[in-house]
């Protein structure tokens, strides 16, 4: 069975009423739909509507929208496949071929990590050595089995690999990919040779890489050209390469486990150290994560994003964890917070835990306060606060840390902190205030360069949707590149009746692509994806990446029009020709202001008057064809 065939059979199974309602969503009837609370932002009153005969949804407040599935897929913050696999089985409808549909050179990287990670847990529990170490940081096998911790002690493991891969792929291709996934060196020795192993897994649980600790017992050893021959003067923590499957800046060290207590807590704990997060899961703190020896930053958010908007970050108490709170800081997405705590009487939370004990650490954390907060705190220390120049130093590398704060939108913590500044200096708030919005207007307008200024780095920001939309208004010509705020009805409606009416999709699709200059950017960009990658009835489960929630309104409003209800063919035609007939008239009124142009700027007589004639038969062809359309000219 084809996957469009298994996605269609699995809607056609589903009640999306009976579907919502099973969430424990109090739903409503209102006519022929129902309504209720939206489950993906917060109101009071209702404006998520369900369409029975439709099977679909569509928020009204937030824009949210699509089908059975995507409910599902974003409900339950899961994959298309797997909310597709959650209905099939609650409404039995067969999938037996869809895992045949998974990329198989993924399948068998997957296999591949899967199998090596056994294997170096299983020489973990047989090295006295590892067993040793780990015993000295105060884990037993209990916490090396729970986390599958592992250990290589093979320097050459060309023979061992094909016995414990035999049939998983392609014996003479294996070891040239071996070699591309970071697993071997180039001369067939082991990457991760004398190293503890920490199996890197995907937010599903399936390993795609692995960190590998160096091994201080190991290393102590060794002779010294034993210890250059072995990598020992590489770093303590090496990590798998980046591959098709893993980019250790968009994966977090036990994420696969923690996705489940962030939602029921309500917030991520981030730390440093793959040592520290297997301690607080140890100790039930398991809404915890770690970043794979970088500092956190704007990829780890956005792993995290539909889980949580709220952070506890956990740094080393030390220069490093200084460093890495400005990194996250100056990566916060618009609208997350981010509390920050510094240990004070260990260097990290693993030792905080083992040496003086679980409650002094709930305490710790919660006394955590914003991290701006403690960014303004670390100024302090950097400049002679008594004196005017050092004020005037204080104030402009506290500059971008006020910047960042209001660009996320967290005015109650801006208000804050510019008290504390304003008490730091012992200077008149008002005056303090005045100063950063002067100040803030014109970096907004300039590049900061911390060398100048002594201030804390920022990181280079992605631009937004609307900037990027901003860019593409100044340079696209004719096309109409900015919908926010702007009602562009034809788009709208042809949309609209594109969703809904099979009947008219090829006749849209012809008309979309004969006249791409003169319709919205990201309007052409859903039509020419639709074409290539998207069954067109699963067109809604997309419209989100293309189309701002406003105009998604104004198409549901169209679609919920009685006409438009009643299925009328001759009146939903009539509008389609109603709509064509402005896209057109757009690429006339581009035409005459063309010429215009030519003829203002051209020198010569007989080609002004040849492009005058042009002009006065193309507005006469143009008033002509709105009389027979019907539309004003």
């Amino acid at each position: 069975m084809e996957l469009k065939e298994i996605v269609r059979e699995v809607k056609d199974a589903v009640s999306i009423v009976d579907l919502i309602s099973s969430y424990q969503i109090q739903i409503q009837r209102s006519g022929k739909y129902y309504k209720a609370l939206c489950p993906f932002h917060g109101e009071k009153t209702p404006s998520f509507f369900i369409y029975p005969e439709k099977k679909r949804y569509h928020c009204f407040g937030c824009g949210a929208t699509g089908d059975a599935i995507k409910f599902v897929q974003e409900y339950e913050k899961i994959t298309f496949i797997d909310a597709l696999k959650e209905l099939a089985s609650r409404y039995g409808v067969s999938i037996q071929s869809l895992s045949d549909r998974t990329n198989p050179l993924k399948q068998l990287y997957v296999d591949t990590f899967e199998t090596l990670a056994k294997q170096y847990h299983l020489s973990l529990l047989h090295h006295p050595n590892a067993l040793k170490y780990l015993e000295d940081r105060g884990y037993g096998k209990s916490e090396a089995q729970q986390f599958q911790i592992g250990y290589c002690d093979l320097r050459f493991p060309m023979k061992s690999f094909q016995q414990w891969l035999k049939g998983i792929g392609s014996e003479p291709e294996n070891e040239q990919r071996w070699k591309e996934w970071g697993l071997i060196n180039q001369d067939g020795s082991s990457r991760f040779y004398r190293r503890i192993i920490f199996p890197i897994r995907d937010r599903y649980g399936a390993c795609i890489g692995f960190s590998g600790r160096l091994l201080e017992r190991a290393e102590d050893q060794l002779d010294p050209t034993e210890k250059k021959d072995s990598g020992f003067d590489a770093p303590k923590y090496l990590n798998s390469p980046q591959t098709p499957f893993f980019n250790k800046s968009k994966v977090l060290y036990l994420e696969h486990v923690a996705r489940k207590p962030i939602q029921e807590f309500g917030f991520a704990i981030v730390v440093e150290g793959f040592f520290d997060a297997i301690r607080l899961h140890a100790n039930g703190i398991s809404n915890t994560v770690a970043a794979m020896g970088t500092a956190f930053g704007a990829e780890h958010f956005r792993v995290l994003d539909r889980l949580t908007k709220q952070y506890l970050f956990i740094f080393d108490s030390d220069e490093a964890g200084k460093k890495a709170a400005e990194r996250a800081f100056f990566s916060l997405p618009s609208e997350v917070r981010a509390m920050g705590c510094f240990l004070s009487e260990a260097k990290d939370p693993d030792e905080y835990l083992r040496r003086i004990g679980k409650d002094r650490f709930i305490q710790e954390m919660a006394a955590a306060k914003p991290l701006e907060e403690f960014l303004i705190d670390f100024l302090k220390d950097r400049f002679e606060i008594t004196q005017s120049v050092g004020q005037d130093e204080y104030l402009r590398a506290s500059l971008p840390i006020l910047t960042k704060v209001k660009e996320i939108g967290n005015l109650p913590s801006y208000e804050k902190v510019v008290g504390i500044v304003a008490e730091t200096l012992g200077i008149e708030r008002p005056k303090v205030e005045s100063w950063y919005r002067e100040h803030i207007t014109k970096t907004a307008t300039t590049k900061h360069t911390p060398e100048k200024t002594g201030s804390v780095p920022i990181e280079p920001r992605e631009k937004t949707g609307t900037e990027k939309t901003e860019t593409r208004a100044l340079s696209t010509g004719n096309r109409l590149s900015r919908w926010a705020g702007e009602e562009n009805p034809a788009e709208e409606h042809i949309l609209a009746i594109y969703l809904e009416r099979s009947s008219f999709r090829k006749e849209i699709e012809t008309f979309v692509q004969e006249h791409t200059a003169y319709l919205n950017d990201d309007f052409c960009s859903f039509f020419d994806k639709a074409r290539k990658e998207f069954e067109p009835d699963d067109a809604t489960n997309h419209l989100n990446e293309f189309f701002p929630k406003e105009f998604l309104h104004r198409v549901f409003r169209f679609m919920n029009r009685p006409f438009f209800i009643k299925d009328d063919p001759a009146r939903i035609s009539k509008a389609l020709g109603d709509c064509f007939g402005i896209i057109r008239a757009r690429r006339e009124v581009s035409q005459m202001k063309n010429l215009e142009r030519q003829i203002r700027d051209t020198t010569d007589l007989e080609e002004k008057k040849r492009l005058m004639k042009q002009s006065v038969e193309l507005i006469g062809a143009s008033k002509k064809k709105s009389k027979i359309e019907g539309r004003p000219f």
